[in-house]
């Protein structure tokens, strides 16, 4: 959420809440107790209109931290490739090039959304003949085995 619908949203929560403090409320025992119930349910709900939806960000900062280790781990597995076999630094835009012929850090390949498209680009940009072991191949097989050998673990020791 940007800073203006922050604002907006503070404003109104600030707004709503006065008023609501400036009605009077119902005259007996009943009354009173439902008008303030009533009260503390809307300032709830204006808590979380305020602060926004705490767990969907929650969720959504882990989801975006998955797709990130996902990214990182490419690059890195990308990056062995290249070092380890010059054939599949053929193609690498300069942007990607280190000093040394092979890929750039892979964390800075991922902290920038440029740098991340191109990667992602050149990655595509390598599978274009299926009888030959592309980089793109090499980096999904990699990440596969991964995957699988992270999955025999997990049905060992159970989930975390």
């Amino acid at each position: 959420m940007d800073a203006q619908a922050q604002a907006t949203r503070d404003r109104l929560g600030t707004a709503t809440g006065l008023v609501l403090d400036q009605v009077p409320g119902p005259d007996g025992l009943v009354g009173t107790v439902l008008w303030e119930a009533g009260k503390f349910g809307v300032n709830q709900g204006l808590d979380v209109l305020v602060d926004g939806d705490v767990a969907a960000s929650h969720a959504a900062r882990l989801e975006a931290q998955a797709v990130r280790v996902a990214r990182l781990q490419d690059a890195v597995v990308a990056q062995l490739v290249v070092a380890n076999d010059p054939r599949h630094a053929a193609g690498l835009p300069s942007a990607l090039r280190s000093p040394t012929g092979g890929l750039i850090d892979p964390v800075r390949i991922i902290d920038s959304p440029a740098l991340d498209a191109e990667f992602a680009a050149w990655m595509v940009s390598t599978n274009v003949d299926a009888s030959v072991q592309s980089t793109y191949d090499s980096v999904t097989d990699a990440a596969g085995e991964f995957h699988a050998g992270f999955g025999r673990v997990q049905a060992v020791f159970g989930r975390a």
